[in-house]
């Protein structure tokens, strides 16, 4: 299905629109409308007008503004790199706009660089005015996804139709001002507004009926262009003075409703001396134009509304105030485009995790049976005796503890008592006169453990003496004596060596 974008002009005294439809390749002008502008405090309801005219099905919008709501400065900083220029910009700003930079929306696209730094082209509107233009773009159900300047956007898609890369002035006449934008090199170097003389405004010299422009005084009307001639040559005679730069013009470009306007073209040529021809964006190959708007297609009126409606195909413009606090808010599923590419990517995500899940099973059953296989040999290795492995670990755990555990059981009463002999011969060595308390006595196969406490150093070597002399022990060590803190006494722990018969 082909996606439409809207592309809306706001000028100073009307309001244009352009449905473009894009399938592919393929670029048609599917409708297009003005609307005049009668209250400018309040353009709702025209907004709402042009686009019930437009039949807009409320896809993709591209708002212009006029150059009469924007700040423009030509600015040189001594810095190439991008970062510092954003760092840097706000601050030289603030030298040059009369309303504080934190109340203004700015961008600015770099116009030429060389070994001193860079030279820019910088746009600002206040942000309280975008506001009042997104409300009010909102409260007639529209939402633009960008915000630009309209005659930026004509320019530039001049620049790129240009012949074999001439410089050009575009100039843009409507019935109150004239917007100068200058092309070099296939870039926009140079932006301003200019107003006519205050005759034109106090006489209503200019007036517009949706065709054709008509003059109420010749004389003025022509006084008028020929002033602002004078300060196109002299506008350009400054910005070629401050940037240097080498700037001859091929040709001027003429667009908006004054080329309407019998004998302008003339007296253009004749004042700035250079050839001018009539913007027709249509015929630059940019979109097609279906049978029933090229009924009343005026590339006059509707060459900047094409332009904004063609910035639909590109992500990102040069100038679009759409951003920061004032950027579209984002849907996660906002167009059919997203959600197929949502379920495509979800889908692949599945299908890799699948193929992730399967690849690991396979690898860890092939790493659990090669571990298998080599507890069994270590098992077999270890226990060449045993026939059947079911589980090597469990087996080869219960072997080990076989192994460990001990091989004789010490009874309690064997045929000589050996456990009552050895007490009674400890009992009968140690005399009633030495003060000895045992709190633990502990008896194996191999060694007797003696732990208790007693009144006197001595006595631990008298009870050691005494024991030695037993012919049931070994070895008799005294393993510690120390004495204790809470209470008066030596504890002690004495260990006795048993001989392999006692």
């Amino acid at each position: 299905m082909a996606q439409q974008t809207i592309g809306i002009d706001i000028s100073d005294e009307l309001l244009s629109g352009v449905v473009v439809s894009r399938k592919g390749r393929d670029i048609r002008v599917v409708d297009c409308a003005t609307v005049a502008i009668n209250d400018k405090t309040d353009i709702t309801d025209q907004l709402s007008a042009l686009v019930e005219q437009l039949h807009w099905r409320g896809e993709d919008c591209v708002s212009g503004i006029s150059l009469s709501h924007f700040s423009l400065r030509n600015l040189s900083l001594p810095f190439t790199s991008e970062k510092k220029i954003e760092q840097i910009l706000p601050f030289e700003l603030e030298e040059h706009l009369l309303v504080p930079v934190s109340e203004q929306v700015f961008s600015a696209i770099t116009t030429s660089q060389n070994d001193d730094g860079s030279h820019l082209l910088v746009a600002a509107i206040e942000k309280e005015f975008l506001r009042h233009h997104l409300d009010t773009l909102k409260n007639a159900g529209i939402e633009p996804a960008k915000v630009c300047m309209s005659c930026f956007v004509l320019a530039d898609y001049l620049c790129e139709a240009g012949r074999d890369g001439q410089d050009f002035l575009l100039l843009y006449g409507d019935l109150g001002s004239m917007t100068l934008v200058v092309c070099h090199q296939k870039k926009i170097v140079f932006m301003r507004r200019l107003s006519y003389p205050e005759a034109v405004f106090t006489d209503a010299v200019f007036s517009f009926n949706g065709q054709e422009v008509s003059i109420a005084d010749q004389e003025t009307a022509d006084t008028a262009v020929h002033s602002l001639c004078t300060i196109i040559q002299q506008s350009l005679e400054r910005f070629v003075a401050a940037s240097g730069m080498d700037l001859k013009p091929d040709h001027v470009i003429l667009a908006g409703p004054m080329q309407l306007a019998a004998g302008f073209r003339e007296i253009v040529e004749q004042e700035l001396g250079l050839p001018c021809n009539v913007a027709n964006l249509r015929m630059s190959g940019a979109a097609t134009l279906v049978k029933d708007v090229g009924e009343k297609w005026i590339p006059a009126l509707f060459d900047r509304p094409l332009s904004l409606a063609l910035q639909g195909e590109n992500r990102k413009i040069s100038f679009d105030f759409r951003k920061d606090e004032f950027a579209l808010p984002s849907h996660l599923l906002g167009s059919k485009k997203q959600m197929f590419a949502l379920a495509l990517a979800a889908g692949l995500l599945l299908a890799v995790s699948f193929g992730y899940l399967f690849f690991d099973y396979n690898s860890l059953k092939i790493q659990h049976n090669n571990l298998a296989d080599q507890m069994k040999q270590v098992f077999k290795a270890s226990f060449p005796e045993a026939t059947r492995v079911v589980d090597p670990l469990a087996q080869m755990r219960a072997r080990l503890q076989e192994v460990q555990a001990p091989t004789v059981s010490m009874p309690l009463y064997t045929q000589e008592q050996r456990i009552l002999a050895i007490l009674a011969d400890i009992s009968s060595r140690i005399p009633d006169s030495i003060s000895m308390h045992v709190s633990r006595l502990v008896i194996d196969e191999d060694t007797v453990r003696i732990k208790g406490t007693t009144d006197a150093f001595n006595n631990v070597n008298t009870i050691k003496k005494l024991l030695a002399d037993s012919v049931r022990y070994l070895d008799v060590a005294i393993v510690s004596a120390t004495k204790s803190k809470e209470k008066n006494a030596i504890r002690f722990e004495i260990r006795l060596q048993l001989e392999e018969n006692s």
